[in-house]
């Protein structure tokens, strides 16, 4: 629910709020190109007319072993000794008509930096000097987010100028009110407010908390873009 309230206090309780908690370290933001597979081992996928005995044959023929598969997609966990690249594996076992698909082992991993094109300019959240300041002068956000992104199951109150809520970063995330009908005139669940979907501006008293001064917005953008619903 938005809405829209003077006063300093309020509006320091509601940041302390949203930010209590966001603290710990973070896991590596880039991936070095010798990194991005297990060297050695492949995964691969046969046809359903190959049989186990052409399977073995081919695993001899490449000096390779099966040590495991996936019992739902029916991949084979390939690997072997040789000093050949992965990429030489992957060649042999493509070419060969027995064979589906073949793929390098990926390896996986676990980052929450968002991909937002502006986020280099929200110094406040993760500050690198971008812009002249003191390097991680922040609130370590980046490194919250590896314990938690936010819970769309949980509604913040933002008790600021109001916030514009077509905003492309923020009309996804907006609540609205579950038990009004829009428009119709009826106070339908008996909160006191009419027509209250979007929120209640309280400074102007109206069913319209769009953002009169721009400071609402501001505030809830970073914070709704991770997953807080508003």
């Amino acid at each position: 629910m938005i809405m829209k309230k003077a006063g300093i206090v309020l509006l320091f309780r509601f940041v302390i709020v949203l930010l209590v908690g966001w603290a710990s370290p973070g896991y590596p933001q880039s991936i070095s190109p010798e990194d991005q597979y297990l060297s050695g081992e492949i995964l691969v996928k046969f046809k359903m007319s190959a049989t186990e005995g052409e399977i073995a044959l081919l695993n001899f023929r490449s000096r390779s072993a099966t040590v495991s598969v996936d019992p739902i997609l029916n991949v084979r966990r390939v690997m072997t000794n040789r000093e050949d690249s992965t990429e030489e594996m992957l060649e042999q076992f493509r070419a060969n008509p027995l064979v589906e698909y073949a793929e390098p082992n990926y390896l996986v991993y676990t980052t929450r930096m968002p991909n937002d094109p502006s986020f280099n300019a929200l110094y406040g959240l993760h500050n690198t000097g971008q812009t002249g300041g003191r390097e991680d002068a922040d609130i370590d956000a980046p490194e919250a987010w590896e314990i938690a992104t936010g819970d769309r199951r949980i509604v913040i109150a933002d008790i600021d100028t109001g916030v514009d809520y077509t905003h492309p970063d923020l009309a996804d995330n907006i609540w609205k009110n579950p038990g009004e009908i829009p428009n119709n005139g009826v106070d339908d669940d008996q909160n006191g407010y009419i027509d209250d979907v979007m929120g209640w501006d309280f400074a102007n008293n109206d069913n319209d908390p769009m953002d009169d001064f721009g400071h609402g917005t501001h505030v809830a953008e970073p914070l709704l873009q991770w997953g807080i619903t508003i």
